[in-house]
C-alpha cells in the first residue's frame, strides 16, 4: 500500500448547507442539504465539501490532530463529502431529545472505520451495493453487524473512536488503490460505562447507561490501546 495515496473521506452527517447535491445535481437551499429533486424521489443527499464550507477546516483539523503517524504512517486527506439522510437524522434527533430530557446528552463527533467496494472519490456517487458497507450506512443508517477485527470485543453495538488513526485500522476493506475512507459522525453517548477489560457478552449498555467507553491499556497492537465508544 502506498501510504502517500491513502485517502480518508470524512463523511459528515449533519443538516448544514452543502452546496450542490451530487445525486441529482440540484443546489441545496434553506440552510438544509435537501433539494426538491432528492426530497421527492427519496434520495439521500450527498455532496462534496470544499474549502469554502464552514465545517471544512474543523474536520481537517480534527482528523489530522487525531492521527498518530507513528502508528499508522503518513496520510493525506484527499476529499470530504457531506451526507444527509432525513430518516436517520430524524431518529437521531428524537434520541438526542430523549437524552437531553434525562439531563445527559454528551454529544461528540467521532470516527467510524468501515469497508467499501466502490471508488467514491472518483464517481462522486453512492453505489447502492449491499456489500459496500460505507455506502449502505449512508443510505440506510447503522446496522448491528459483527466485526471481524475485534470480534465484538465490547459487546453488540456500533463502534466509534476518538482517533482517526484507530478508525483507519478498521477501514482495511475500503483500501482501493491505496485510498481508504471513514465516517465522521455525531454520536450521542449519553451516560457511558467505562470498561477496563473485554466484555464480549454485552448485548446492551449496563443498567442506567447509554453507551460504553472502553479504556483498555496497551495491547499487542498500539492502536488497540486507544479509547473507543460503543453505542
Amino acid at each position: 500500500m502506498c501510504k502517500c495515496k491513502r485517502q480518508s473521506n470524512a463523511l459528515l452527517s449533519s443538516p448544514d448547507k452543502f452546496g450542490q447535491c451530487l445525486v441529482c445535481k440540484a443546489p441545496t437551499h434553506g440552510g438544509l442539504p435537501v433539494c426538491g429533486g432528492c426530497q421527492n424521489v427519496g434520495h439521500v443527499v450527498f455532496a462534496s465539501l470544499d474549502q469554502t464550507h464552514p465545517k471544512y477546516e474543523g474536520i481537517v483539523q480534527q482528523f489530522m490532530k487525531k492521527w498518530d503517524s507513528g502508528v499508522s504512517g503518513q496520510v493525506k486527506l484527499v476529499a470530504i463529502f457531506g451526507v444527509y439522510n432525513a430518516n436517520s437524522y430524524a431518529k437521531y434527533q428524537a434520541y438526542c431529545s430523549k437524552l437531553s430530557a434525562s439531563g445527559f446528552l454528551n454529544e461528540r463527533r467521532l470516527f467510524h472505520g468501515c469497508g467499501a467496494r466502490c471508488h467514491l472519490w472518483a464517481t462522486r456517487r453512492l453505489c447502492g451495493s449491499p456489500s459496500c458497507v460505507r455506502c449502505s450506512i449512508c443510505e440506510s443508517g447503522f446496522r448491528h453487524q459483527p466485526s471481524k477485527f475485534n470480534k465484538l470485543q465490547f459487546g453488540k453495538g456500533h463502534y466509534f473512536a476518538f482517533d482517526s488513526s484507530k478508525s483507519d485500522c478498521y477501514s482495511l476493506d475500503s483500501d482501493i488503490g491505496g485510498y481508504r475512507t471513514m465516517l465522521l459522525c455525531k454520536v450521542a453517548m449519553g451516560r457511558s460505562e467505562i470498561l477496563k477489560q473485554d466484555r464480549p457478552e454485552l448485548t446492551q449498555p449496563p443498567n442506567g447507561m447509554n453507551s460504553v467507553l472502553a479504556e483498555i491499556g496497551p495491547m499487542s497492537k498500539l492502536w488497540q490501546g486507544r479509547p473507543e465508544v460503543v453505542v
